[in-house]
């Protein structure tokens, strides 16, 4: 499975360009933010 990932990436490497890579990064960053957000809130329902 790893050769075949390493595989795929390399021919990928060249079609995702830059702009979309910090787009990508961006959404990512808010998906991980916005768990993050909702676990506190989760937590601080339930035991307090």
């Amino acid at each position: 499975i790893d050769g075949l990932k390493s595989f795929y990436s390399s021919k990928l490497r060249y079609r995702i360009k830059e702009d979309a890579l910090r787009k990508l990064n961006k959404i990512a960053g808010v998906i991980i933010i916005g768990f993050a957000i909702w676990l506190i809130y989760k937590t601080y329902h339930q035991y307090y």
